[in-house]
């Protein structure tokens, strides 16, 4: 038997697809760290494609177990916590559960803890699974850091800190040209989709009918500004730019995809899309995407129509004429970069540096829907 664990709505679409790809009985865990998990894990065993699903309050767990410390502390208490991982795998685990690969996507705390058990009590393969730009900027999503790596090593031995046995991606090519040579095979994450019955479920776990459908032909996905760390008057610079678009536009030509936990007021005179609970990948499952325009300051959400159905709607991404920090921004923008050249049709693609080539990237998106403002 096989285990999957899934924090985010997209590992639950590729959950799916794994197990309708695979002959072995599969349990699925839903770890809660998204909005209506309980009304999906419901809507998922109702499907009958899993052997069983289990909701995990992972909340709950780290208030026991690291007591709810940040910083420098939470992470002495993560590391004791691996004193309690068999504990922590029981509280998790369904009874009696005994499992030769575990799919996961990425190192979480629930995650990480349950492989530490898994290792020690029984011979389990750990499979990586696609999780968006993560997945192809840095093996740092399943290494453990120098110091985990020391502790885990010290309490339990070699192998918890193994790397994973082969990796399930969207896009196998362009993890080869992202990454340098890796010692496990990758391999191409299952399309059960394509098939309308499965496509058919999983519209009803993600509650997508045809009222979620997207008529406009441009699509805005805006981003938390608040979780963005912008250099100084980047900020403003991106309302501008938002401005500029709402301008070059007819307002029933557009739309405006909020991320699911923004709270912030709505723009007046904005189209906004109201269905916010749908995952951007059912859309495009059920959208002629190819037809669109998406516009984004950098979200997975724009390349999941080439990923997912090799669809090439045209795509502005403002990642690189407004300037942001953090972590990996230059494998990230390589990353976006990447994905263009494999476009068919690659003057879809668009990374505007100035203004300039902001202003050519509209036309040519109000050309590509057969817009002219001034005329309409």
């Amino acid at each position: 038997m096989d285990a999957i664990f899934c924090t985010t709505p997209f590992q639950i679409l590729s959950a799916f697809s794994i197990a309708l790809s695979v002959s072995t009985p599969v349990d699925l865990y839903i770890i809660r760290q998204f909005r209506r998990a309980d009304q999906i894990a419901e809507r998922v065993k109702n499907t009958n494609v899993f052997h069983a699903v289990r909701l995990v309050d992972e909340t709950a767990l780290k208030k026991k177990y690291i007591r709810g410390r940040k910083g420098l502390a939470g992470r002495l208490m993560l590391g004791i916590s691996y004193l309690s991982a068999g504990k922590i795998a029981k509280e998790v685990l369904i009874p009696g559960a005994v499992y030769s690969r575990m799919y996961c996507s990425n190192k979480e705390f629930i995650c990480r803890l349950v492989y530490i058990h898994l290792s020690q009590t029984c011979n389990i393969e750990l499979v990586g699974c696609e999780d968006g730009v993560g997945t192809y900027v840095s093996l740092n999503t399943f290494l453990p850091g120098k110091a985990d790596h020391l502790v885990r090593f010290l309490l339990f031995g070699k192998k918890c800190n193994g790397l994973v046995s082969e990796m399930l991606v969207y896009m196998p090519d362009l993890f080869h040209k992202m990454m340098p040579p890796v010692s496990f095979p990758v391999k191409q994450m299952p399309d059960v989709w394509k098939k309308e019955s499965a496509r058919d479920r999983i519209d009803t776990i993600f509650s997508y009918d045809d009222s979620a459908s997207i008529s406009e032909s441009v699509i805005l996905i805006d981003t938390m500004l608040n979780e963005v760390r912008f250099m100084d008057g980047q900020k403003e610079l991106l309302l501008k730019i938002y401005d500029e678009i709402f301008q070059a536009f007819p307002h029933d030509r557009l739309v405006v995809k909020r991320h699911p936990r923004d709270m912030t007021p709505e723009r007046p005179g904005i189209k906004y899309y109201k269905h916010s609970e749908v995952p951007f990948e059912c859309i495009c499952l059920n959208n002629p995407m190819e037809s669109k325009v998406l516009i984004a300051l950098s979200s997975t959400a724009v390349i999941q129509p080439k990923v997912l159905t090799d669809n090439e709607p045209v795509v502005i991404l403002l990642n690189r004429i407004v300037k942001t920090q953090g972590p990996s921004i230059d494998a990230r923008l390589h990353f976006y970069e990447t994905v263009g050249t494999l476009y068919k049709n690659k003057e879809r693609f668009f990374m505007p540096k100035d203004t300039e080539e902001l202003t050519k990237a509209l036309d040519y998106a109000r050309k590509y829907i057969g817009s002219d403002k001034e005329n309409d």
